[in-house]
């Protein structure tokens, strides 16, 4: 699955932090691709993100030689039915809490534009 839109920026959410590192910008929408952005040595496998992703497992690899990050493409559901949770294996995470999306799209910008 790899989208080839030129003009789209998509956010890059850190394994680490939650929030999103894509120098560029981007932002998360209900149904609506971003990466995973993994900036440890090693691959980091996420699990128990079925309740917010098309998939319930991502294996991120680790950054390229002479990059920051390793990208893996995902895509949110355009209903989520739980929180934006995830656990990962090994564990990066290196902020309070539990490994989740810190910014997640409530509400999207394209559900704002429709209630308006």
């Amino acid at each position: 699955m790899t989208v080839k839109d030129e003009d789209q920026v998509y956010p890059w959410i850190s394994i680490v932090t939650g929030q999103n590192v894509n120098p560029n910008g981007g932002i998360l929408q209900l149904g609506g691709y971003f990466y995973w952005a993994n900036p440890a040595s090693v691959a980091v496998t996420l699990t128990g993100c079925g309740g917010f992703c098309v998939d319930s497992t991502y294996t991120v690899p680790a950054p390229p030689t002479g990059q920051q990050y390793g990208l893996k493409q995902a895509m949110l559901l355009s209903a989520p039915g739980a929180d934006w949770s995830f656990t990962e294996n090994p564990k990066e995470w290196n902020v309070p809490g539990e490994p989740r999306i810190i910014s997640p799209p409530y509400p999207s910008p394209l559900e704002s534009q429709e209630v308006a």
